[in-house]
């Protein structure tokens, strides 16, 4: 899975802004603000505690398919991971790759706030004008974030917001110096949205190639909740790329704050006590 491409454009995506736009555009922590009260985030609906299997379909007619079991579990930011059960001593060295593949959907699972995913950034906005294909928009805001840390993998992310005030563009500029860019569709559930589609471009032996992530939602539990996401990679003439699996992903057996998550991965230990004696 290379260097986990979605997680890096994800993080960027929730970077959306203002409906209206008045003297706050200027202002990043305004937009993020505004942002976090356009997209739905599970996390400020009650979400607490979220167990979830993941069924590949391609490998259900492999041993590898028959025999793993690929799990999310979510307490928290910093209790969060994929699991891979059921896999033998023969098929052991498939764990790696499977959660490789699994790795960033956990950002369509359980997206996180734009403040809190760009915390310690530094921020700024420029007004833009622009055409995007299939967009009517010509007038955009950019808003972009840099890493103040020179070791960052990412130095810079940039996301183009149109006038409703929801992402439709954004590029990583990675430390290396290659970028990447993906373009966002979004679809609206209820009186918010979620992303829908993201169309990220990446150079694979100087030849470009699209790489297509697709989410469906359903109401599980009340909750707005990933049901199927799909990643296509495509060429420039949108035929399938010679050698790269497309794949489809069921998100099955939901467990939505029954305290399955919280059991399987117990909290941090607490750190231990001052001598009595330390000063305060």
């Amino acid at each position: 899975m290379g260097m986990r491409v979605s997680s890096l454009v994800i993080c960027s995506i929730v970077l959306t802004a203002a409906v209206a736009w008045g003297k706050d555009t200027a202002d990043p922590a305004a937009l993020m603000a505004r942002s976090d009260a356009q997209y739905y985030y599970p996390t400020q609906v009650g979400l607490h505690d979220l167990a979830v299997d993941l069924v590949i379909d391609e490998l259900q007619n492999s041993p590898v398919g028959k025999l793993a079991t690929i799990s999310y579990y979510y307490v928290n930011e910093d209790r969060q991971r994929f699991a891979v059960a059921g896999l033998d001593d023969q098929y052991a060295k498939f764990r790696d790759d499977l959660l490789g593949l699994v790795d960033p959907l956990s950002n369509y699972l359980v997206p996180r706030a734009s403040t809190n995913a760009f915390h310690g950034l530094d921020l700024r906005v420029d007004r833009v004008s622009r055409q995007l294909a299939g967009r009517p928009d010509t007038t955009y805001f950019l808003l972009v974030g840099t890493a103040s840390d020179a070791e960052a993998m990412v130095k810079e992310y940039r996301v183009l917001l149109d006038a409703a005030g929801l992402a439709c563009q954004v590029e990583s500029v990675l430390k290396d110096g290659s970028r990447l860019m993906a373009r966002i569709d979004n679809t609206r559930v209820g009186e918010k949205w979620c992303i829908h589609r993201v169309t990220t471009r990446m150079l694979v032996n100087n030849a470009p190639q699209w790489r297509i992530e697709a989410v469906e939602y359903a109401q599980i539990d009340g909750f707005t909740m990933p049901a199927t996401i799909t990643i296509r990679q495509r060429n420039a003439l949108n035929q399938p790329v010679k050698g790269a699996q497309d794949w489809t992903i069921r998100l099955t057996n939901y467990r939505i704050n029954q305290g399955v998550a919280a059991a399987t991965i117990p909290p941090p230990p607490a750190p231990p006590a001052p001598p009595a004696d330390a000063p305060t």
